[in-house]
């Protein structure tokens, strides 16, 4: 019977009640379901918007965002890397979702009063120029009434800056040209690869075209998760070890090239594990940079190759030109370039790197050329006149004196006297050539005579792929006007022609959103699932654990209860006593006592020391008791009269009757099993014994807030379908005797 009647709730006071009762039990489920959101949202996340706080993640709606999202994955979470690509001076990746849209609020000081007020820029008589988006002055009036001070605010962006660029569509049509460009550039470089690899220790097929760039969503150090490009990566080193794998096909259907020692030894490599493959980013414009020659780098180059141009930054020479050599030389000050080099730049776009050496430039701006040259850049991106043939040759007599001895260092060459040394006019890839020749462009002094042996300026030549883009696009389309009016740029001179890269990863980015948004909601939950599932047994002994320990909490705990509540035996309150005081200790503090005795049983990293400790449980024990007593005992007289066995009386009347406690019980064996991490990790140090609590764990200490989230979402979800799964059976032992 309800405890209030029909006609007692349509009172206004009860039904005030209800509503209060049920408001209590919505913001009740809300204090659970809130955070359980959250942290389902923040497995979402990157380094980017790990910091912020949201039920629903906002790139999932946010365009712009997004693309600041996908701006951190595709420059592999390394500012420098857009900055050099973009020629820019970004400090973070969120500061990206700013520059889809023209500023519209800004908070600014009134320097008289150094009053902060809000200022919206609204399009007024005062903006001098047609197209707001380019750089204007806005005239500010304080809203202070006893200052009403006027000053002047910028708005907008010069011509060639990374926030004017963003605030215009992607130009597909230079798009387009970039596609065109690329396949012929890396045409035309392949002579240079193949004379690099005549040298036995390169193994690099493609040692300069994937030197020039290098692909999004390899790395992810700041967030510390695993990437769809290292994901790639592992399955296409599988393939391609089976591939160069020199053994007979016979032989390779037996190997298993899913196994980290097998590839190790096809590619020369010796990662420990496939959780450890990892691809360091490479500094590919600085001098310190050297071309990946091994076996395990024409891997990584073949690999990079499949990947879409879009997917792919290209080291910009110009961007790294000012932002690593000339913005530290004059502390990012564009004011003390223009003062030391007497120029009147007003941007730093305008400031351009030189192909050749500038004759006609200030005195510093040849310094700065000749140092970034000689001293800076790598040596893939330098090309040496061939008139200097003579010159290298004497170099290399003076440097080696003996051609036996160069012949040595040159991996056993048969040439006959130093004029029969060819001149390469690019560094070479590998070797001690590659050494003499970084020798000749910096200057070899001769100890004996002091005599420098050197490259002249005049001599020396850029050969990047911002220089060889300005050459093609004039031979394309016969000047720089022409090229100008077919592609809808507002290029003027051959400087002007920069790498279209910004139009072609937001041109790349619209066209795959979708897919962008799906690899970030399941990234983490990809690394998590192939850290378990590639990484020990940890989900295997966690099934078997958990199987064991359902099996004997339902076996054990009943037996007692049963003991106790069909036997009256005398002393049965006071082992009750017993049974129930071990709960005011916490599980820690059996803990010690627990592993002495499993170690001196020589049990320890067994399955045995997992289940021992915990198969009899006096709360279960005490539970299952008092549900024993509730049962009638006519069911059990009429038994005994028909001729049934105790274990009779106990498996089929007593066990199928008490469904709904055990149910209980197995799910807190299931709970206490599975969630199972210190004792489990103390006496199961071996990893081939880890479950999957000691892996996570593991896992967490590794990787980021993200990743951990995630984590604890795929942990939960085992739980939650036992919880189910035992539910049914709980609410139906309750209803069933009720309605009866």
């Amino acid at each position: 019977m309800a405890i209030i009647s029909r006609i007692g709730r349509k009172n206004w006071r009860v039904r005030l009640l209800f509503a209060g009762m049920y408001l209590f039990l919505i913001l009740g489920g809300a204090t659970m379901v809130y955070p359980l959101l959250l942290m389902i949202s923040g497995s979402t996340k990157s380094y980017m918007d790990t910091k912020y706080f949201e039920v629903f993640p906002r790139f999932l709606y946010d365009d712009a965002w997004m693309w600041a999202k996908h701006t951190e994955g595709l420059f592999n979470e390394k500012m420098p890397n857009l900055n050099i690509v973009y020629d820019a001076d970004e400090v973070a990746f969120e500061n990206m979702a700013s520059k889809v849209h023209l500023e519209k609020k800004r908070e600014v000081c009134c320097p008289e009063c150094k009053h902060w007020f809000f200022y919206e820029f609204k399009k007024n008589a005062e903006i001098t120029v047609d197209d707001p988006r380019e750089l204007h002055q806005h005239q500010v009036k304080c809203p202070v009434k006893s200052c009403h001070h006027l000053f002047s605010i910028p708005h907008g962006a010069y011509h060639g800056e990374l926030d004017y660029q963003m605030l215009h569509e992607p130009n597909e049509k230079l798009v387009e040209a970039w596609r065109e460009f690329i396949p012929a550039w890396e045409k035309s470089l392949k002579v240079r690869e193949h004379e690099g690899c005549r040298d036995s220790s390169n193994e690099n097929k493609r040692w300069l075209t994937t030197a020039a760039f290098f692909p999004g969503y390899i790395r992810a150090e700041n967030s510390k998760t695993t990437t769809s490009g290292q994901r790639e990566l592992k399955k296409f080193m599988r393939a391609y070890s089976e591939k160069i794998d020199p053994n007979p096909g016979g032989l390779k259907k037996k190997k298993d090239y899913s196994d980290m020692n097998t590839v190790n030894r096809i590619l020369g490599t010796e990662f420990s594990s496939w959780n450890t493959v990892n691809v360091h980013l490479p500094a590919m414009l600085s001098r310190r940079a050297t071309p990946r020659t091994s076996r395990y780098g024409d891997c990584l180059s073949e690999f990079y190759s499949q990947h879409p141009l879009g997917m792919r930054y290209y080291y910009s020479l110009q961007g790294f030109f000012k932002k690593n050599y000339l913005k530290p030389i004059y502390n990012q000050s564009l004011d003390d370039y223009n003062q030391i080099n007497q120029t009147n730049w007003v941007s730093w776009s305008e400031v351009t790197l030189s192909k050749r050496f500038p004759e006609n430039g200030s005195a510093r701006e040849k310094e700065d050329w000749e140092d970034f040259v000689r001293n800076t850049l790598a040596l893939e991106w330098i090309r040496l006149d061939e008139s200097l043939a003579e010159k290298y040759r004497e170099m290399l007599s003076q440097k080696h004196r003996d051609i036996t001895v160069l012949n040595r260092l040159y991996g056993g060459k048969q040439y006959k006297s130093f004029a029969e040394i060819p001149f390469p006019v690019t560094a070479p890839a590998v070797g001690m050539a590659r050494s003499d020749w970084e020798a000749f462009l910096r200057g070899f002094q001769e100890p004996s005579s002091s005599t420098l042996h050197i490259a002249p300026l005049e001599k020396i030549e850029l050969c990047g792929i911002d220089f060889a883009f300005q050459d093609w696009i004039v031979e394309r389309y016969g000047s720089v006007k022409e090229a100008a009016s077919i592609l809808d740029t507002n290029w003027q001179k051959v400087s002007d022609i920069r790498l279209p890269q910004l139009d072609v990863h937001r041109s790349w980015f619209r066209e795959n959103i979708s897919a962008l948004r799906w690899e970030f909601v399941t990234r983490n939950y990809k690394a998590v699932a192939d850290y378990m599932l590639f990484h020990g047994r940890g989900i295997i002994n966690t099934v078997i654990y958990c199987s064991l320990a359902i099996l004997t909490a339902l076996l054990v705990n009943p037996l007692a209860a049963y003991a106790m509540s069909r036997y009256k035996m005398p002393s049965t309150y006071k082992i009750l006593l017993f049974l129930m005081s071990t709960m005011a200790f916490p599980a820690m503090v059996t803990a010690i006592p627990s592993f002495l005795m499993l170690r001196a049983f020589g049990m320890l990293n067994t399955f045995a020391a997992l289940i021992l400790p915990g198969m009899a449980n006096g709360y279960s024990i005490f539970l299952l008791k008092g549900f024993f007593d509730a049962q009638p005992q006519e069911l059990y007289e009429s038994a005994q009269l028909d001729g049934a066995s105790e274990w009779v009386l106990f498996w089929n009347i007593t066990m199928s009757l008490s469904k709904p406690i055990l149910a209980v019980i197995a799910l807190g064996a299931f709970t206490a099993a599975y969630s199972n991490f210190m004792f489990a990790f103390v006496t199961c140090q071996d990893q081939k014994m880890w479950t999957m609590m000691v892996w996570l764990y593991q896992l967490r200490q590794r990787s980021g807030q993200a990743v951990m989230y995630a984590s604890l979402v795929i942990a939960a979800i085992p739980t939650f379908l036992i919880f189910l799964f035992c539910q049914n059976i709980i609410m139906r032992g309750i209803v069933v005797p009720s309605e009866k």
